[in-house]
């Protein structure tokens, strides 16, 4: 009789921990899943060819990093983004990404060296304002929804 009322115990158990871990599953969004999985053109190392926000005077790229070009690079599979804004390394996590959308957390986080001559700022506050992304070629545009932000990176190969 005690074996019985033990093997009942056991396949309750058993079913319990099967039904809880169904329900884990269909908690998680299927965007959420398929979003870290699934590969984005947008995935890569960028190299900043073109800024342009509406706070920018006529100042060529040069005349903003004359130290180092700010670069981009996104994992999507680890969901971050890592870089140099043209004196400080940076990195942050992305939100969401598909196939126009590139969604960064406001966390991302920035050495504070100081440069002199450079403006790392107006590329950090571009690239926080840009939520969609266009691929032409090799060619990666980042903007805002309203298309005012632009940054212009071209593809680094390796």
């Amino acid at each position: 009789m005690k074996k019985i009322g033990v093997g009942i115990a056991v396949a309750v158990a058993l079913i319990a921990i099967g039904c809880k871990s169904q329900a884990i599953q269909s908690e998680t969004k299927p965007n959420e899943m398929t979003t870290q999985t699934k590969p984005y053109e947008v995935e890569g190392e960028w190299e900043l060819i073109e800024i342009k926000t509406r706070y920018m005077t006529d100042e060529t790229l040069a005349d903003l990093f004359p130290l180092k070009t700010p670069f981009l690079i996104v994992d999507v599979k680890e969901m971050m983004i890592y870089g140099n804004n043209g004196c400080n390394v940076y990195r942050g996590p992305i939100k969401r990404v598909d196939e126009r959308e590139l969604v960064l957390d406001k966390r991302v986080a920035s050495t504070l060296k100081y440069c002199s001559g450079v403006k790392p700022t107006v590329y950090m506050q571009a690239l926080g304002e840009a939520k969609e992304y266009k691929i032409e070629g090799d060619t990666l545009l980042l903007h805002s929804k309203d298309q005012v932000v632009y940054l212009k990176f071209k593809k680094i190969h390796n």
